[in-house]
């Protein structure tokens, strides 16, 4: 995979990363677009897509950036996105959610309100995909309109330095890279605030990656008990 090295930029990257996702990766893109503070760049990782994502992807142009490479993984395609960004914040958005107007806006002017604040999250709220038909509605069985905080990679804006100081993502983990992400930049001190405000709209259809792999919870017990074992070697419990 190659690109032209990132010019240097002040405002927010935003990062995303795909396979397979031409049904919904309009609308998300979409809602980066759509900020009222928007990005200065998009870049969109393709991780061995085999429909139609990479034409819906470079139909953009302008902000949106498009990289490609074999299948490797959510950890490696936000790794290489990491790569090619050049913003001091970076945003991350999966690619069947969709930001609110303000997401930006908000989590920008909370960093700029504190200096040594490394992260802001925000409020999410979950939906039901419209095209859904109703019996696949009442499986999923969603808390529609209600508010939750949620510490997700969707929720986020982060100064790059602080997450490059946490370390990369881990590229062993089908589901789990940003719980496994999250706890070690707790362990690295980041310092974090929670916004009021919903910034996100978690979209719930057939092919979320999390009702589908019937192993993601075990992958995120062990990254939990992972952060035990790191904190009883350092003497924290």
């Amino acid at each position: 995979m190659t690109d032209k090295a990132p010019q240097p930029d002040h405002s927010v990257s935003a990062v995303m990363t795909v396979r397979d996702g031409e049904r919904y990766i309009g609308e998300a893109i979409d809602s980066m677009l759509e900020q009222s503070e928007p990005p200065g760049e998009i870049v969109v990782v393709d991780d061995g897509s085999q429909d139609g994502t990479p034409a819906i992807v470079e139909g953009y142009g302008g902000v949106v950036r498009l990289l490609r490479q074999e299948p490797q993984g959510q950890g490696t395609a936000l790794n290489a996105a990491l790569e090619a960004v050049s913003g001091e914040l970076i945003a991350l958005l999966d690619s069947d959610d969709l930001w609110t107007p303000r997401k930006n806006e908000l989590q920008t002017q909370a960093l700029a309100a504190d200096p040594e604040l490394d992260m802001v999250f925000g409020h999410v709220e979950e939906f039901v995909s419209p095209d859904l038909d109703e019996s696949e509605r009442a499986r999923l069985r969603p808390v529609e309109g209600v508010a939750v905080p949620a510490k997700l990679k969707g929720t986020m804006l982060i100064r790059a330095e602080a997450l490059r100081r946490a370390g990369p993502f881990a590229t062993d983990w089908v589901v789990a890279e940003f719980i496994d992400w999250y706890a070690r930049a707790n362990d690295a001190g980041l310092r974090e605030s929670m916004l009021g405000e919903v910034v996100l709209r978690r979209r719930l259809h057939r092919e979320n990656i999390g009702r589908r792999r019937k192993d993601a919870r075990q992958e995120y017990a062990t990254v939990m008990a992972e952060r035990l074992r790191r904190r009883r070697a350092r003497g924290e419990l």
